[in-house]
């Protein structure tokens, strides 16, 4: 950094003793909070695409196909197959239009959602750190690739919405070919496909492609805001030395987020959110200290974080949670077995996952301990 800057007086009154990455740390959970009101109206918007336009359109050329078929006898012959097959090729095609369609709307609103996401930062690191500097903000350039050049959880948005179409077909033309082998009547295959009434059509097979959708929709928008966010620590390096990982202290977090939380990482280095699809984790800033600014002032002691049960120390852990936690809690976070072992071992919720975050078994956990 170049010359030191000044304290911004009023803010650093404001904090009132807290630490400000503490307050950073509070105001961005806090603002998670919002964030998921936001991807549940996003779901509702894709799901409304789905359940309003495409998926009636396919259900209608499965039945009118399927009727045409009947009519000439359902059999195994060439033709029938024939014309299987040309279903086939056209729910492709259908399907694939429409993922197109639903991921180029969600891309959208991803876009300015960025834009905000990035704004929101920048506004929060000016009302909360108390140094009179101008903020640094990322290109429109940069926040637009997050949405369409950044993989998330592995995968780029279109490629994501390009799976769910494969995999819905895939789905689709198994119970066809299930209905047509057990001899069941056209009503009864398309039944198959959009679910039973009396049970809201929860139990149709095209309800695993929403629910799959819901996911890809919730895991796109944690990764934009996640991005967002470091590409405005990024275009503040002089104050800004990391990125916290921060997980949810409760009993729907994962081991692998469980192990990342609370761990720091410097700016453009290690590993970042989301870690999974629908991850919950939250990158927030770290500041330089004082003295690393060159300011001639004390530290702060750490504060609180927000936690299942109340606040915990802002210093704590998840794997520090979780183990000092009673053994419902434990089991509810990793099942019976697993709890037992983190009670009764000298294993820490690192060890529960591999190095790419996958959950190891009892049998490789049990190893561990006899090692």
């Amino acid at each position: 950094m170049g010359k030191v800057p000044k304290i911004d007086e009023r803010l650093l009154r404001a904090l009132g003793g807290k630490p400000a990455d503490q307050v950073l740390m509070a105001r961005g959970i806090r603002h998670a909070l919002y964030l998921e009101r936001f991807k549940t109206h996003e779901v509702g918007r894709v799901l409304g695409f789905l359940n309003e336009q495409l998926l009636p359109d396919v259900l209608a050329r499965i039945e009118a196909r399927l009727r045409r078929v009947e009519e000439r006898g359902f059999d195994t012959g060439v033709h029938s197959t024939k014309r299987l097959l040309s279903l086939a090729t056209e729910l492709r095609g259908v399907l694939a239009g429409g993922a197109v369609r639903a991921s180029e709307r969600l891309q959208e609103d991803l876009w300015a959602m960025a834009a905000s996401e990035a704004q929101w930062q920048r506004t929060l690191l000016t009302k909360t750190v108390p140094l009179q500097i101008e903020w640094g903000a990322p290109s429109p350039a940069t926040l637009r690739s997050i949405v369409t050049a950044r993989p998330m959880a592995g995968k780029l948005l279109k490629d994501w919405f390009s799976d769910l179409a494969v995999d819905t077909q895939r789905r689709v033309t198994q119970q066809i070919n299930l209905g047509m082998g057990s001899g069941e009547t056209v009503s009864q295959i398309v039944a198959r496909l959009r679910g039973t009434r009396e049970n809201r059509f929860t139990d149709g097979v095209l309800n695993a492609t929403r629910r799959e959708a819901e996911r890809v929709v919730r895991t796109a928008v944690g990764h934009v805001s996640n991005h967002a966010a470091e590409a405005t620590m990024e275009a503040n390096p002089e104050v800004i030395e990391g990125v916290r990982i921060l997980a949810t202290l409760d009993t729907t977090t994962c081991p692998q987020c469980g192990e990342l939380d609370g761990q720091v990482f410097p700016l453009g280095e290690g590993p970042r959110p989301l870690f999974h699809p629908n991850c919950r984790c939250k990158a927030t800033p770290k500041m330089k200290t004082w003295k690393e600014l060159g300011i001639d002032l004390r530290e702060r002691k750490p504060g609180e974080r927000a936690a299942m049960g109340g606040p915990v120390k802002s210093t704590l852990s998840y794997s520090q949670w979780i183990k000092d936690q009673p053994a419902w809690v434990q089991e509810e976070a990793l099942g019976p077995a697993r709890a037992t072992l983190l009670r009764e071992t000298d294993l820490e919720i690192g060890d529960f996952t591999d190095r790419r975050g996958r959950m190891l078994n009892l049998q490789q956990l049990e190893a561990l301990v006899d090692a």
